[in-house]
């Protein structure tokens, strides 16, 4: 499996990147239903992707595989600044007729907290090999970005209830976040500041 990863890593921008049916020129002449299946498609992949990539991380962690466990990590800042970009930019914002300001600022706080186990595992995988303990640090923060990702992933059931008008900008907002390609620190330093 982590061979078919690093294969479509290498062919597209991003590791939830998938080829659009429709370019950002002419999905406003798609139909809602049209638009909103291109949109759960791309999300779908790319939330299965980070699970993927967790549960490979995970993997890696207990085989004392190093060197692909910081390569999968890095593959998971990518994911998530692009994510992460396109989620505040569009997705929130569209969501917060449904969800209000204070489950919208929790959803923003969880993107921190994604940001600090990052930190945590890259300084797990920067030491030299810790024994069970560190395994198990390394699980647990793994087994909370799952948790991210699925309560993410959830996001889904309403992001299916917005008209045609916000589908397009999550869509065209992910698009811009893809061509930018920043990772998780770059977002966080460059876009949010």
């Amino acid at each position: 499996m982590q061979d078919a990863w690093v294969e479509q890593m290498e062919q597209t921008l991003n590791p939830m990147s998938v080829p659009m049916d429709n370019p950002i020129g002419t999905i406003e002449s798609k139909d809602r239903q049209a638009i909103l299946a291109a949109l759960l498609v791309h999300l779908w992949h790319g939330y299965r992707k980070m699970r993927d990539c967790l549960m490979e991380l995970e993997d890696a962690m207990l085989q004392g595989n190093r060197e692909q466990a910081r390569s999968l990590l890095l593959q998971i800042k990518r994911f998530c600044g692009t994510s992460f970009r396109y989620e505040e930019d569009a997705v929130l914002p569209a969501l917060d007729h449904h969800i209000g300001s204070e489950q919208l600022h929790e959803l923003t706080a969880a993107h921190d907290l994604v940001i600090r186990h990052v930190r945590r595992l890259e300084g797990l995988l920067s030491t030299s090999p810790g024994g069970e303990e560190q395994i198990e640090q390394g699980r647990m923060l793994i087994h909370a970005l799952l948790m991210q990702v699925a309560c993410t992933a959830g996001l889904t059931l309403l992001i299916e209830t917005l008209p045609q008008d916000a589908l397009i900008r999550i869509l065209q907002a992910r698009e811009r976040a893809l061509v930018e390609g920043k990772d998780l620190y770059e977002w966080d330093k460059d876009i949010r500041g």
